[in-house]
């Protein structure tokens, strides 16, 4: 199933549901690379969307089906609401190529229903 990743109500990246706890994406879309830090202190991981923004109210009827969670990650010190993992060999140069080892695992901080 893919997700939506979501700063603001907005999406900002893509991922896929891997299974009820875990998202795969691009470490392009949550951190900025070695010697970086995450993009985000704060997202949330979405499914049920169909457009590019809005809440749980935005979800029409007829894709209500495909679910409808919203589910928060929050890696400021002392939260703990969900974890990242960046391949640990990310380290992108430029923005004109494509990256090696451009992966990211996000543990959720609770389980998709």
């Amino acid at each position: 199933m893919q997700v939506s990743l979501r700063q603001m109500h907005r999406h900002f990246c893509g991922g896929t549901l891997i299974n009820s706890w875990t998202v795969l994406t691009a470490a392009s879309c949550v951190h900025e690379g070695a010697g970086g830090d995450f993009k985000f202190k704060k997202f949330a991981v979405a499914l049920g969307w169909q457009k590019s923004y809005g809440g749980r109210k935005h979800i029409t009827g007829k894709n209500s089906k495909f679910g409808q969670q919203i589910i928060k990650i929050n890696l400021r010190e002392g939260k703990n609401k969900g974890r990242v993992f960046v391949h640990p060999d990310y380290h992108p140069k430029n923005f004109d190529t494509m990256y090696p080892n451009d992966i990211a695992i996000i543990i959720l901080s609770g389980e998709v229903k």
